[in-house]
C-alpha cells in the first residue's frame, strides 16, 4: 500500500465517474510509492467497491481511456503466482498527470496558519507555584503505585516475535477445495514420516480422487497435514492394487489335487460326492 498514490487518486479531478474513482482508489492500494506494479483481482476490486465484476471491467477500460492508468510489467506478478489463469494484469498508475497541485497547497497554508496559532496562543506558567497545596502549606503529591500507567516500552516489547511464535505454533487450518494443489517437498516429507520410497509420486488420477472425496467433507487440516493424508491415501492405493495383482497371480486348481489359490490338505466336493456322502451318513 502507497500513501502517495491514495493521495493522488483522491485529489486528480480526471476521473468525474464515481464508481471509476472508487475503483483507481482500489488499485492505488496495491501500488508502490510512485504508482506502479498494482494488481489486484476484479474480485478484490469489487469486493473494495460494492461493484459487479463486469462493471469493474468496465471502469477499469474508463480508467485506460482516460489515461490514468496503463499495463506495467507483468512479469511481476508471474513472479508471485505460477498459474498463468489465475495471473491479474498488472497496472502502473500515472501519479505524473492530473494532481490537484491547488489542493496541495491549501493543505501546506493551512498547516502553516495552525503552527502560527499555536506560537501565538499563551502559555501558562508551569511549576511548583501552580500545583496544589495542603492547608499547610505543604504539595499534595500523587500516589505511587498500580494506579499510575506502566511503561509503554514495558508493555509492548517484542510483541511481533509472540505473534510469530504463535503462528508457527498453532499453523492455519483450512478445507480441502477443488482448486488444491499438493506441494512436491511437502509430499516427499510426509512419505518420509511413513517409511514410503522418496521417489514415489502420486498420480493423476489418486490426486483428483483425493481431492474429490475430501472436498465434499468439513474436516480442517493443516498444509502438512492434508500432505500426510494424501501419503497414506496414495500408500493404501498402492498396496491395494499390489494385493489384487498377487491374488490374480495364484495358480487354479489341477485335477481336483489342489484348490483354487494352490495346494492344500483338503480338496473340493463335487455335488456327486456331496449326495452320496449325505446317503452313507442319514
Amino acid at each position: 500500500m502507497s500513501v502517495q498514490a491514495i493521495a493522488w487518486a483522491l485529489h486528480q479531478q480526471i476521473v468525474k465517474d464515481p464508481g471509476a474513482r472508487h475503483v483507481l482508489i482500489g488499485l492505488a492500494n496495491h501500488a508502490d510509492e510512485i504508482g506502479r506494479y498494482a494488481f489486484p483481482s476484479i474480485e478484490l476490486l469489487s469486493k473494495y467497491t460494492g461493484l459487479k465484476r463486469r462493471t469493474v471491467q468496465e471502469k477499469i477500460k474508463l480508467l485506460k481511456e482516460l489515461g490514468v492508468i496503463k499495463k506495467g510489467n507483468q512479469r511481476v506478478a508471474a513472479a508471485i503466482i505460477d498459474r498463468a489463469d489465475r495471473r491479474p494484469v498488472v497496472y502502473d498508475l500515472r501519479m505524473d498527470i492530473g494532481s490537484n497541485q491547488g489542493v496541495v497547497d491549501s493543505e501546506k497554508k493551512a498547516s502553516s496558519e495552525e503552527q502560527r496559532d499555536a506560537k501565538s496562543a499563551p502559555c501558562l506558567s508551569r511549576g511548583a507555584n501552580t500545583a496544589p497545596r495542603h492547608c499547610h502549606g505543604a504539595q499534595i503529591t500523587v500516589e505511587r503505585g498500580a494506579i499510575s500507567a506502566p511503561e509503554p516500552s514495558l508493555t509492548v516489547t517484542n510483541s511481533h516475535t509472540y505473534v510469530d511464535e504463535q503462528s508457527e505454533r498453532h499453523p492455519k487450518q483450512y478445507r480441502m477445495t477443488y482448486a488444491w494443489e499438493p506441494d512436491n517437498d511437502a509430499f516427499r516429507f510426509a512419505c518420509k514420516r511413513r517409511g514410503m520410497p522418496d521417489d514415489i509420486c502420486p498420480s493423476q488420477a489418486e490426486v483428483a480422487d483425493f481431492i474429490g472425496f475430501y472436498s465434499e467433507t468439513d474436516r480442517t487440516f493443516t498444509e502438512q497435514g492434508w500432505h500426510d493424508r494424501l501419503a497414506r491415501w496414495v500408500y493404501e492405493n498402492q498396496t491395494s492394487r499390489k494385493g489384487t495383482e498377487e491374488r490374480s497371480s495364484r495358480p487354479w486348481g489341477k485335477d481336483g489335487d489342489e484348490s483354487y489359490y494352490g495346494k492344500s490338505s483338503s480338496r473340493r466336493v463335487s455335488a456327486a460326492e456331496a449326495r452320496e456322502r449325505s446317503r452313507r451318513y442319514s
